[in-house]
């Protein structure tokens, strides 16, 4: 009949047994650290994605946002100013569908007859896309369909192009100073010369 080993042998492999296996658990839970940083990383990414898209909820026709204007007017989601009090909080969600050069000039199609103007109301979240989008409307239609941007901001972006505006609105609705058509407003309506000048017509708003 064999010998069973020593005790101090039984427990020595038993404690190089347990070793490994705290080895391998370390391992697996460094696995699982990399991938839940990874996962939130890409998660992160999406949602920067997101809210690098333009996105409108529908749109208008309009008489008074510019003067002297008939404009379609298409209302831009993803609003990232938050302005209290604000007459259109749903805009601020992430709704609506992708406002893409196609359907942009699909809708631009469908209303030429009818319409003088342009304008995309919102869109702070993506200056960029905005200036591109008037870009295409610019390459286009020419001088032929006048162009209008709504900003909540309180200053242009950097990417601000002027040779594809004729109007800029500037400044959050502030509920205390009212609207564009209170003479207490903060808010500010820009006619874009040819010049590149800014010329303040805010007062058309404004009853006499």
């Amino acid at each position: 009949m064999e010998k069973a080993p020593p005790r101090c042998l039984l427990f020595l492999g038993l404690f190089w047994i347990f070793a490994g296996l705290k080895e391998s658990f370390s391992g697996l839970f460094r696995i699982f650290d990399s991938l839940k940083i990874k996962i939130r990383r890409h998660s992160e990414t999406l949602s920067q994605t997101k809210t690098k898209m333009i996105k409108y909820y529908n749109t208008d026709i309009v008489f008074q946002e510019f003067p002297d204007e008939v404009t379609l007017a298409i209302n831009l989601t993803l609003c990232p100013n938050g302005c209290p009090g604000c007459h259109s909080a749903f805009l601020q969600q992430d709704i609506g569908d992708e406002l893409t050069d196609i359907r942009l000039l699909t809708l631009l199609d469908d209303y030429r007859e009818e319409i003088t103007c342009v304008g995309l109301m919102g869109g702070d979240n993506d200056p960029e896309s905005v200036m591109r989008l008037f870009e295409i409307v610019r390459l286009n239609y020419g001088e032929n369909l006048r162009t209008g941007w709504y900003s909540g901001r309180q200053e242009l972006p950097d990417c601000f192009r002027p040779e594809f505006l004729n109007y800029v609105k500037l400044g959050p609705y502030v509920e205390a100073l009212g609207p564009l058509n209170a003479e207490t407003t903060n808010q500010r309506l820009y006619r874009i010369e040819e010049s590149g000048e800014m010329t303040d017509i805010t007062s058309r708003f404004w009853k006499k």
